[in-house]
């Protein structure tokens, strides 16, 4: 019982979560983190083997250390010499009596608190639903044919309606694929992880069939007729999310999506065939050259290039915080402000500087 609890609730945060404008409004991330905090009690009743435990064990001794560093961020006077210079300069120039903390803020945002238990309770729950082969196969389905879906929605969104982002009118991205998301990099994320799984699942159909060599086989001998239109149509539906997730127009979800079905597939082939490892690494190698070449002609990378000024500056930008907060940071929650006002933050230690 406690099994199908846990995976029907994971399915509903899967299909449910991208509907409402991607839950990035803090009630729908509390709505997804309470279904998903179920779903995780429930698989807590779940055996597992020694290997998943020790799995399960690193993964939240790292949340452990993420929880115990955002703590001390936001506590005052722990490490005096990491603290942030704003609440010095604010007391000196305003005459508060602020204590000073190595976060800029003095207490952790709670959209950063829900992202955190998002993502620690999707692994978590996830990572019950594959110590189940049957579970892990149904959760694979939903979400194929749940991204197909929304995939099929944002096409149609693009053609009929441009301008709106399900009935809200759409501010930014316009002539991009968003489907229900207000950003192109997260639909493009979505849609990629879908192209992903019905390449992946295409190509399992095709290992079924005694590999790469039996295609002429597969496609002529007429008691393989169902597995071959299994095949085409699966390989026909990665092709329209491909599709889709080139109409997103989002050169970072492109990227990391054809990454990611290179990594899949060479995974899925050694697990067929145990080739040595020289030989994954030279045929990933050249399967990585042909995807970079493919890629530098296709949508904006084509006619943009890879990166621009923009990206160049904030990558500069969180590199120098690194070096100068390496150990502790700057305060969780605080990395989008921290960009936003880094030119007007130089300018004002600037004025403090100067001032008499």
């Amino acid at each position: 019982m406690f099994s199908s609890i846990q995976l029907w609730t994971t399915i509903a945060a899967l299909i449910l979560a991208p509907l409402f404008f991607g839950s990035v409004d803090l009630f729908w991330i509390a709505v997804w983190a309470i279904l998903l905090s179920i779903s995780v009690l429930c698989g807590a009743a779940v055996p597992m083997d020694t290997g998943q435990s020790r799995v399960l064990f690193g993964f939240f001794a790292l949340c452990g250390i993420y929880t115990l560093v955002a703590i001390v961020q936001i506590t005052p006077h722990v490490v005096d010499q990491f603290n942030d210079p704003s609440w010095r300069q604010a007391n000196d120039l305003l005459g508060l009596d602020a204590s000073p903390r190595i976060s800029s803020r003095a207490e952790m945002p709670p959209l950063a608190v829900g992202h955190f238990l998002l993502f620690a309770t999707s692994f978590i729950s996830g990572f019950f639903i594959g110590t189940s082969r049957r579970n892990s196969d149904s959760l694979i389905w939903f979400a194929q044919y749940s991204i197909l879906l929304y995939a099929i929605y944002g096409l149609a969104a693009l053609i009929l309606t441009p301008n709106m982002v399900l009935w809200a009118p759409k501010v930014a991205y316009r002539g991009s694929l968003t489907a229900t998301f207000i950003n192109h990099n997260t639909a493009a994320t979505f849609i990629g992880a879908g192209a992903i799984l019905w390449f992946c699942s295409a190509f399992s159909s095709l290992q079924q069939s005694s590999g790469l060599a039996s295609i002429r086989m597969l496609l002529l001998t007429q008691s393989n007729e169902h597995l071959a239109l299994k095949i085409i149509a699966r390989s026909g539906i990665a092709l329209a999310c491909f599709f889709a997730l080139l109409l997103t127009a989002s050169r970072g979800g492109l990227i990391f999506s054809c990454l990611g079905l290179l990594v899949a597939i060479i995974l899925m082939a050694a697990n067929g065939t145990r080739p040595r490892f020289f030989h994954m690494v030279v045929w990933g190698s050249v399967a990585l050259a042909f995807i970079v070449a493919l890629l530098s002609q296709k949508g904006r990378i084509g006619s943009q290039g890879l990166l621009d000024d923009a990206r160049w500056s904030v990558y500069e930008f969180c590199i120098e915080a690194i070096r100068q907060r390496p150990l502790l940071g700057a305060g969780a929650g605080t990395f989008g402000e921290s960009v936003s006002l880094a030119p007007s933050r130089q300018l004002f230690q600037r004025g403090c500087v100067g001032a008499p």
